[in-house]
């Protein structure tokens, strides 16, 4: 066979009139090769077998909300919660309440927690804690003596720390 391009109408002849013969049958002798039909790629398999009847259940699957009702308002009361500020101004006070419905034994623990956190940042920030008082009375505010560099970490490491809705922060002048 000449080497002529495989694109090219004669070398599609003789492709196909070799590959109709029997393997082994060159026609030269029984040392000749026939050229055999191209191999076409093979289906592919998927790595994961769907289950049976998931068609019928994936039509379904939509028809229910992703959170439960009381989730759901969670989450939009948290989306349409203002955020906290990233960085306090100069001048600005940061406001530290604790919750006035927790016991006695999980505000110490609270205030104690903050007390290191806010050792460990120190700062320009002028800090105020307002300490509950009991039987409904006004908070009591407090001015540290030291501040505290107040950023979006601090805020989000008060809540890991303490947990949400225990201490609230509130940067104020």
């Amino acid at each position: 066979m000449p080497h002529v391009s495989p694109l090219r109408a004669e070398a599609r002849e003789a492709a196909a009139a070799t590959a109709s013969a029997p393997v082994g049958t060159g026609g030269d002798g029984p040392g000749s090769m026939a050229v055999l039909p191209p191999i076409s790629p093979a289906e592919p398999i998927p790595g994961y077998l769907e289950p049976p009847g998931i068609a019928e259940l994936a039509a379904d699957r939509d028809d229910e909300p992703a959170l439960p009702e009381e989730q759901r308002s969670r989450a939009a009361a948290a989306v349409a919660a203002p955020t906290p500020p990233v960085d306090a101004g100069p001048g600005r006070v940061l406001h530290v309440r604790f919750a006035a419905s927790a016991g006695a034994d999980r505000l110490i623990g609270a205030m104690e927690g903050l007390r290191r956190l806010l050792r460990d940042r120190p700062g320009q920030t002028r800090v105020v804690i307002h300490l509950p008082a009991g039987a409904g009375g006004a908070a009591l505010p407090m001015e540290l003596r030291a501040g505290v560099a107040y950023d979006s970490e601090l805020v989000a490491e008060v809540r890991r720390r303490l947990g949400d809705g225990l201490v609230e922060l509130e940067l104020g002048a």
